[in-house]
């Protein structure tokens, strides 16, 4: 017996209209126009609309989450994101307190992007506060953290 498939204008506008919602779904939300098509951080390049992440030229599988938050880090490069919005925007607006997903996510993205995960490049800790993302190859984006700067600039900690 076949099934026919009824579509309806109620039905697909619903879907396009909850964008955010259907995408948890499954569904892959309509293409933001103000977003680039290709971002690329050094040697890192990231499609979006593919879902595509590569590496020197070197496809990289990434999981959903995996692909999900180095997307939003890579969208916000040099800007601290917190924890909580971390979690809040790739897992959910119930997360907010789990760490431990967060951590642990960070960890298999290092070992995927980074040359020496143990001394990321990218993917920087805040501490306290959250992840940083940022392009290796950019002078001005210098961590904050004591290793990274001459005795005559560090911050008093």
């Amino acid at each position: 017996m076949r099934t026919r498939r009824i579509r309806s204008p109620i039905t697909e506008g619903v879907v396009r209209a909850s964008g955010t919602c259907a995408s948890g779904f499954g569904f892959p939300s309509a293409p933001d126009p103000s977003e680039p098509v290709v971002i690329q951080i050094g040697n890192l390049r990231l499609d979006p609309g593919r879902r595509l992440f590569w590496r020197d030229e070197e496809e990289i599988h990434l999981t959903p989450k995996e692909f999900d938050l180095l997307a939003l880090m890579m969208k916000n490069s040099g800007s601290i994101l917190s924890h909580a919005k971390l979690l809040r925007s790739v897992w959910g607006l119930e997360y907010g307190g789990e760490l431990e997903y967060l951590h642990t996510y960070v960890y298999t993205l290092r070992k995927k992007i980074e040359k020496i995960p143990a001394k990321p490049e990218y993917i920087l800790n805040e501490p306290w506060v959250g992840y940083r993302f940022r392009n290796p190859e950019d002078s001005e984006s210098l961590s904050f953290q004591t290793g990274s700067l001459p005795l005559s600039t560090r911050p008093f900690l």
